[in-house]
């Protein structure tokens, strides 16, 4: 098996699996140590040990190799999960992160969802009891706005939303 990255990439510390044969293997676990990745195995028969990850999978079927004519070489099917990828990590929020998009939080970036929000509603509140995470309306309430929606490289199912002040 090849190197993950080079020496100058971030790598994850750990890889956290279930116990199948493909993670169990004496291939898998040499790549491990090649990379300087720890193994760790979910709990046996303890429901959601594994959750996040398996949640990363179910998202990737339906976001991505469902909404594609999925390609036979090894390259090709890489080329199509690399932007699926950098677009789950950078532009989609995460229940599990408090609405942050994982970039926000490894990058220690400042996550979009905490900035004050511009509310188009001309009679709302400036805070809403019900607006998680609570934040202030930046300018006044009534704002008109401008939705620009694009793709990430073209690709359909990978969308980009931003919204601007008019």
């Amino acid at each position: 098996m090849n190197r993950i990255c080079n020496d100058n990439a971030v790598k994850p510390k750990y890889l956290i699996s279930d116990k199948g044969t493909q993670f169990t293997s004496s291939e898998f676990r040499s790549w491990c140590n090649e990379n300087e990745i720890k193994q760790r195995f979910g709990a046996v028969g303890k429901h959601g040990s594994i959750a996040v990850t398996e949640r990363v999978i179910l998202t990737h079927k339906d976001g991505c190799t469902r909404r594609i004519l999925v390609p036979l070489s090894k390259n090709e099917i890489a080329n199509e999960t690399r932007p699926f990828f950098n677009w789950y990590n950078e532009y989609r929020p995460h229940m599990t992160l408090s609405g942050k998009t994982p970039n926000e939080v490894y990058f220690y970036r400042h996550a979009t969802n905490s900035k004050s929000r511009i509310e188009t509603r001309p009679l709302a509140k400036h805070k809403k009891t019900c607006v998680k995470p609570r934040m202030c309306i930046a300018g006044r309430a009534g704002a008109k706005i401008n939705v620009h929606l694009d793709f990430l490289e073209g690709r359909q199912h990978l969308p980009i939303i931003r919204v601007e002040r008019i």
